[in-house]
């Protein structure tokens, strides 16, 4: 039996605005699990999790869940224990490890291991000449280290935990009788729990087809209705182990069976009748919720010192699924979300290298076009065509802007041709007010362009004369023996 530790007055109180005050005071073991947790300043539902791990790993491993679709069912609980960087995951676990002593003498002390390879896992159960485990708990504080062993090269080891949350066979069968690996299924109890920062969730959510996250409950580490004031501090309950029967291996029986309500079972048939049926609306891993329903059931009827599964154990269970329903879904949400958030800074990025890129070809187009038109002697021409093939083909695309923007500036001029389109040298288009923006030689002051930059000599020369005969066009810029002429 169960000896529960009263609760205070004050706490009394702030308890009766809490939203799951129904739940947790239906038990008074859980009712000590939350003020336990919020004494510790962590999460209740985290530590309550934790705490169905260590009990169900109090449970021996022959016993095990009555055959309702196949075969038995082993009561290997997978707990996810959900938040932020720093929200308190391993301090949930730490408290769920001291807010229940288990005691009496079928009580054990459950060795707590962390996770490694698939082989590792099915050799701490591997018989041994020394004494051989049969009850084990694997701990992976943080969801990183897991996903980095499933990326391993030839990893198995999502598809071994999903082996040992039923409970099957384990291991290898090697032609080298020294490296061949076996765990029978059924023989060993096992739970696991592993820390999750929601946006790092998809090595577990990505096995969604396999079963993965089904297998698991997701739990939350942050608790919207702790108080601002630390409780006072909340004594460990002693729950007492109830001795289990051994099998009676001379009647062929193996196992000890877990029997489970009636309505569990009528969920369980009713669940897999639509699914045969091919009703739409029924998915079918969600036969691995109700087996961690289940498990949750036989969790808390451990909790509760006893023996024998009730219809309360399964609507608590059924509680507790929603919450990890809510939970998983709310992982699922911030991923998408954060999917979204680097969708979106990718096409930006993917937009502004575009954009710089379509800048710089559009300017190597413009300073090639310049080039070749610079070539040009007085009253000479290219022709569209043969400027546009002088291109290299990836700045051909770029040709009718550049000489859409060269000819607004006014760096060369479009002639008609009797086939087609030329163009030659032009004058710069000078705008704003109408004074000379000459120089005594006829270049513009302050032009720093390709043409009047490099321009000397007879090169400069033959320029004056091109400019001269071109004066009509633009007054505001005369020539220097236009000036010399109005000066006398």
């Amino acid at each position: 039996m169960s000896t529960h530790i009263d609760r205070s007055d004050e706490l009394l109180e702030w308890y009766a605005e809490d939203d799951d005050y129904e739940f947790w005071s239906a038990r008074p073991v859980l009712g000590h699990v939350r003020d336990f947790a919020r004494s510790r300043r962590v999460g209740p539902w985290s530590t309550l999790g934790v705490a169905l791990v260590r009990a169900l790993c109090q449970i021996p491993p022959h016993v095990v869940i009555e055959p309702l679709i196949g075969g038995h069912a082993a009561l290997n609980p997978l707990l996810a224990i959900v938040g932020p960087p720093g929200a308190g995951k391993g301090g949930s676990e730490a408290a769920g490890r001291d807010a229940i002593r288990f005691v009496g003498l079928p009580a054990v002390d459950v060795p707590e291991l962390p996770i490694g390879s698939a082989e590792g896992v099915a050799r701490t159960f591997a018989p041994n000449d020394e004494q051989t485990i049969v009850r084990a708990i694997f701990s992976c504080p943080e969801i990183q280290t897991l996903a980095g062993l499933f990326r391993r090269q030839g990893s198995t080891l999502e598809a071994e935990i999903r082996k040992l949350a039923m409970g099957e066979q384990l291991g290898y069968a090697n032609a080298q009788k020294h490296t061949r690996l076996i765990v029978k299924r059924l023989s060993y109890r096992a739970g696991m729990i592993v820390g999750v920062q929601p946006l790092k969730a998809a090595a577990l959510l990505d096995g969604a087809d396999g079963g993965t996250p089904q297998r698991f409950l997701w739990l939350p580490v942050l608790d919207a209705e702790m108080p601002e004031q630390r409780p006072a501090p909340v004594a460990p309950m002693e729950i007492e182990v109830q001795p289990w029967p051994l099998p009676d291996v001379s009647q062929g029986q193996y196992y000890v069976e877990l029997k489970v309500p009636d309505v569990a079972r009528a969920a369980i048939d009713a669940h897999q009748y639509a699914l045969h049926r091919g009703d739409p609306d029924v998915d079918p891993l969600d036969g691995h919720a109700m087996l961690t329903r289940l498990k949750l059931s036989a969790g808390l009827m451990a909790l509760d010192g006893r023996r024998k599964m009730s219809v309360a154990d399964w609507s608590l269970a059924g509680e507790i699924m929603a919450v990890s329903d809510a939970t998983r879904a709310s992982v699922q949400a911030a991923m998408e979300q954060a999917r979204r958030r680097d969708n979106r800074a990718k096409a930006y990025a993917a937009d502004e290298r575009d954009e710089y890129t379509s800048d710089r070809k559009l300017h190597r187009c413009k300073q090639t076009v310049l080039r070749w038109v610079d070539k040009l002697r007085d009253g000479e021409h290219i022709s569209r065509r043969d400027l546009r093939q002088k291109l290299k083909a990836d700045l051909r695309d770029y040709f009718d802007a550049a000489i859409a923007e060269l000819t607004d500036e006014g760096k060369i001029e479009e002639i008609t041709l009797d086939r087609g389109t030329g163009y030659t040298i032009g004058t710069p288009v000078h705008r704003g007010t109408p004074q000379s923006t000459c120089g005594d030689n006829g270049v513009p002051n302050g032009v720093q362009g390709h043409r009047w930059h490099a321009m000397a000599g007879s090169h400069l020369r033959k320029h004056r004369n091109h400019r001269a005969r071109r004066a009509h066009t633009h007054p505001a810029c005369p020539t220097p023996d236009s000036r010399r002429q109005q000066s006398n």
